[in-house]
């Protein structure tokens, strides 16, 4: 076994890891035909919604809360990009 002592990131000592849980901060969720999410921290965001079968539906550059109508019923990955850091959720949509 082996133990890492020390980790550089372009050139610079990396001593703590930040950890930002988008999936605290947003809440993802459909409701009659609609998919909605909530956010109370983050502001500026890029929200992208794909199909089961790959096809970008909505992809959406927003703040704050977001509310936006599916017409078909079915299965959508949820993308949602701040910053670097990316969430990803699954959401049925009926």
């Amino acid at each position: 076994m082996y133990k890492l002592k020390e980790i550089y990131l372009n050139g610079q000592d990396v001593t703590s890891v930040k950890e930002n849980n988008l999936e605290d901060s947003f809440n993802i969720f459909s409701y009659n035909k609609n998919l909605s999410v909530e956010t109370d921290e983050y502001k500026d965001y890029t929200l992208q919604v794909y199909n089961l079968s790959g096809r970008l539906v909505l992809d959406k550059n927003t703040n704050g809360n977001f509310n936006t109508n599916i017409s078909q019923n079915g299965i959508y990955i949820v993308k949602l990009v701040f910053e670097n850091t990316v969430l990803t959720k699954k959401v049925s949509i009926q």
